[in-house]
């Protein structure tokens, strides 16, 4: 029993530390979209305006992953 209550309460803690993460990254992304609107809406117009190029594709992952 005291295993069982011990084993609830370190998932309780793990769920908590994780939700915690995840209103982190989603503060992080909203500061993020509202610091850099105009860059954001440039990628974007940038991409609807090359459509489906390879090359493209290369340079918005590399963007995005640098």
């Amino acid at each position: 029993m005291d295993e069982t209550l011990t084993s609830l309460t370190s998932i309780e803690t793990f769920l908590d530390k994780i939700q915690e993460m995840n209103h982190a990254i989603l503060r992080k992304d909203k500061d993020a979209a509202t610091e850099f609107p105009s860059i954001l809406k440039l990628l974007i117009k940038k991409i609807k305006i090359a459509g489906n190029n390879p090359l493209t594709r290369q340079w918005w992952y590399d963007v995005m992953t640098s």
